[in-house]
């Protein structure tokens, strides 16, 4: 190559210090080497590291720019190395035939045969999954009875010393918490929400008035009642959801929703919460 003069370069990779032992080669680097091309950053003998170390960190940079994509996509190809290595491929979500069985080989109570798997780790449904935990709990008493008897001895004599410094005075047993304290009906947030859609239901008919009194072809132009309707208490970025509104009190709600950075579906439960539980009792 024209103006490259084959001069001694310093490896960066400098054997892959601070990264996993994959990533480090056996041999040791060589330093200093005689590149080949003006490109070449490393030497022959981390030159490949370098390489499987740069993919792995574009690979980590890719995942967590959309981690529900390239997990689904890692999900493939782990599915196809087991197909190609003969091993049993379970895809997530398929159904699969429960493995349980008891000391006698029969199916547990309430056995469901067939189950959605969830996981790559799963083999048995859940009724069956309960019963496989109880064996393996009483599989683990039996087979480490001294063990378990001293911890049984240690949780029993905590218990008994608990108890024998509540009797002499010097233990206090902690009072039950009553929880959280129930609100007053005006405090609640069904109250707050309800109360301000109420509040700016009449606004909200003048402002749709004022909008029914103009010529058709003028009520698409804001700028014809936006002063109108800044005077009744309408913000500049409200003003637009008059146009469309049918009547007053789905405006208000609409209002209220942009205000208090809500859905319109929980400002109307929350309206239609208080116009039950305030306005009609009273």
């Amino acid at each position: 190559m024209i103006g490259f003069k084959n001069e001694m370069k310093r490896c960066e990779f400098q054997g892959g210090a601070g990264l996993e032992e994959k990533y480090r080669p056996k041999s040791a680097c060589l330093g200093e080497f005689e590149p080949s091309s003006p490109n070449q950053k490393n030497c022959e003998i981390c030159r490949p590291f370098a390489r499987r170390a740069h993919n792995a960190i574009q690979a980590n940079a890719k995942y967590r720019t959309d981690p529900k994509k390239y997990a689904k996509r890692a999900r493939k190809n782990r599915w196809r190395r087991k197909k190609a290595t003969g091993r049993p491929c379970r895809r997530i979500g398929s159904m699969q035939r429960c493995e349980y069985r008891d000391k006698c080989g029969k199916r547990g109570e309430g056995c469901e045969i067939k189950y959605k798997l969830r996981s790559s780790a799963q083999r048995y449904c859940d009724p069956c999954q309960l019963q496989a935990d109880a064996d393996s709990a009483q599989e683990y008493r039996d087979t480490h009875k001294s063990e378990v008897a001293r911890r049984d001895r240690e949780r029993h004599k905590r218990e008994r010393e608990a108890l024998a410094k509540i009797k002499t005075g010097e233990l206090v047993r902690k009072p039950v918490s009553p929880g959280r304290p129930k609100l007053a009906p005006e405090e609640t947030r069904i109250f707050e929400i309800g109360q301000a859609v109420e509040q700016f239901i009449q606004p909200a008919k003048m402002a749709l008035k004022i909008i029914a009194k103009l010529p058709p072809h003028s009520r698409g132009d804001l700028e014809t009642f936006r002063d109108d309707l800044l005077a009744l208490g309408f913000k500049k970025d409200e003003v637009p959801l008059a146009q469309f509104a049918k009547t007053a009190k789905q405006l208000s709600r609409r209002v209220v929703a942009g205000r208090e950075n809500m859905t319109e579906a929980s400002v109307t439960r929350c309206h239609q919460g208080y116009l039950s539980e305030f306005v009609r009792a009273a």
